[in-house]
């Protein structure tokens, strides 16, 4: 069985170009604009799982030269801090991402997070969902099945092989909702393929998911 391929990473840093906007075109403008500026203000993205936090917030980290930490807290080195997940971090971590939040503010540093909800809802420090609003507050809408295909065929184009659309939506209609895991799976599809010299199909695609075949 396969199954550990699956614990591959996507190649390369997220870029905003490689974002599939779908109902979010219009955040990702406001992203660009805002990334642009010499000096930006306090950013907050929040939506559902499945909607590209993640990707956009290690692209925005990429770009910016930003440490990021995902549940966790990191020291704003060497230009800011993107901070993902920030619900889920626990009671002595909300108090140092508060800090944080200062000494970027004070010292002229970038400062991104992301949460599951807008600030105010967010299972947090009254003190730390105050800071959370302040800035850019920006929304993102889940993607839709057909957003998650252009995803999963621009990754196969990006590692230089054509995905078939059957492959694809199998992926879709069969696997986890979530889309860094099924990024993953083409990741894997395209090592196993070249492991064993077979091309990408359903069938070579069951034999990562044994429970499918």
């Amino acid at each position: 069985m396969q199954q550990l391929i699956l614990d591959i990473r996507p190649q390369g840093a997220p870029t905003l170009a490689d974002y599939v906007a779908g109902p979010n075109g219009e955040v990702l403008a406001q992203l660009r604009h805002w990334a642009r500026q010499n000096e930006r203000p306090p950013l907050y993205l929040w939506g559902p799982a499945d909607c590209g936090k993640t990707h956009l917030l290690k692209a925005l980290a990429a770009e910016l030269r930003l440490a990021y930490a995902c549940g966790a807290v990191a020291s704003p080195e060497p230009a800011g801090l993107a901070l993902d997940d920030v619900d889920t971090l626990a009671a002595a971590p909300q108090i140092e991402a508060f800090d944080l939040f200062n000494r970027c503010c004070a010292q002229r540093l970038t400062w991104v997070a992301s949460g599951s909800n807008a600030p105010m809802a967010l299972p947090l420090r009254a003190d730390l969902q105050s800071r959370l609003a302040w800035g850019l507050v920006l929304r993102l809408r889940p993607l839709s099945d057909a957003d998650k295909r252009v995803a999963l065929l621009a990754r196969a184009e990006r590692l230089g092989f054509r995905l078939d659309p059957a492959v694809a939506d199998y992926v879709i209609t069969r696997r986890s909702r979530d889309l860094g895991q099924m990024l993953a799976l083409v990741d894997a599809l395209d090592r196993l393929s070249l492991e064993q010299k077979r091309p990408v199909t359903v069938p070579l695609l069951k034999t990562l998911l044994p429970d499918q075949a």
